[in-house]
Order: C-alpha cells, then structure tokens, then sequence
C-alpha cells in the first residue's frame, strides 16, 4: 500500500511566512478598533510612530513564522513516515503470525480461528463444509533417514505442489 506522502516541511514554510506576513496587517487593524478610526492619517501617523515595530513584524515576523512552521513541517514529515513504517511492518508481522515460517501454509492458531468462522458461515447460510486432512505416510523414516534438512526440504516441496494444485483449482 503506497500512501501519497505530502511534504509538510514546505507546506509549514510557506503557511508560516503568509501568517507572518498577516502579523503586521493584524496589528493594524487591531490598533485601529481600539482607535475608532483607520483613515489615512491616522495610517500615515502610527507607521511614522512605530515606523521600527512595523519594520520588524513586516521582516522579522514571516521568517520567524516560516522557521517555526518548517520545523513543525519536519516533525510531521518524520511522524507520517515512521506511521508508514509500522503499518508496513505490521503487515508483515500479521503475514508472520498466521503463517509457518517452512511452508508459508497458514499455522495452526490461524486453521482454527479460520475453521472456526468457517463453520459458522456454513450453518448461518446453510453450506456444505468440507475440510481435508493430509498426511506423509512415514515422514519420521524421512527425517530419520535423510536428516532434518532433507524433511524440511520435502515439506517446502509438499507444501508448494499444495499450493500450486489449490491455486489451479481456485482460478
């Protein structure tokens, strides 16, 4: 599963310099509700008065707003990848709990909680169920014989005929 992964290291940046810019406009305006008034002299008297303060929020306030919405960028990059990660691992980990690590046939825990609802489903719809049990006749006298290698070999291959002739038979 790809998850199309945006880059909020830039979208902080740039959302942080448009609200620095907005800083002075803001401030502006608020001076101006607690004046009662906002025409051209009163605009062209408080610039000249605090000509250093709206220099500095003009300048300084986007930069600042852009570094701290950067940083809170990169904080949410890191925390969407490492999110990314885990659901990854999480699918294999899940692959792995149900799964024999030989065989890569379903494992014991996962045939009963699987025949289980199987069951269920075919009395809920009123199906036929059918379940088939295999066994290699002497596998023992294999392992006996030939080694432990040598069985865990013929189960891989046992297991893939399984697999193949089932996958034949599903198609």
């Amino acid at each position: 599963m790809t998850i199309l992964r945006k880059n909020y290291k830039m979208h902080g940046l740039l959302i942080g310099i448009l609200l620095g810019f907005g800083a002075p406009i803001g401030s502006l305006l608020f001076r101006s509700f607690f004046e009662k008034s906002f025409d051209s002299h009163w605009l062209v008297g408080e610039l000249a008065k605090h000509l250093f303060f709206y220099g500095y929020m003009t300048f300084a306030t986007p930069i600042i707003f852009a570094v701290f919405g950067y940083s809170m960028g990169f904080l949410l990059d890191k925390l969407f990848s490492k999110e990314q990660s885990l659901e990854a691992l999480n699918i294999i980990l899940e692959k792995q709990s149900i799964t024999d690590d030989m065989t890569g046939l379903y494992n014991h825990r996962h045939l009963i909680d699987f025949i289980g609802k199987e069951i269920e489903r075919s009395k809920r719809y009123h199906h036929v169920l059918s379940t088939m049990m295999i066994d290699i006749d002497d596998f023992k006298k294999v392992n006996d014989q030939y080694g432990h290698l040598v069985g865990d070999r013929v189960l891989r291959e046992f297991a893939s005929l399984l697999k193949n002739a089932f996958a034949k038979l599903t198609r």
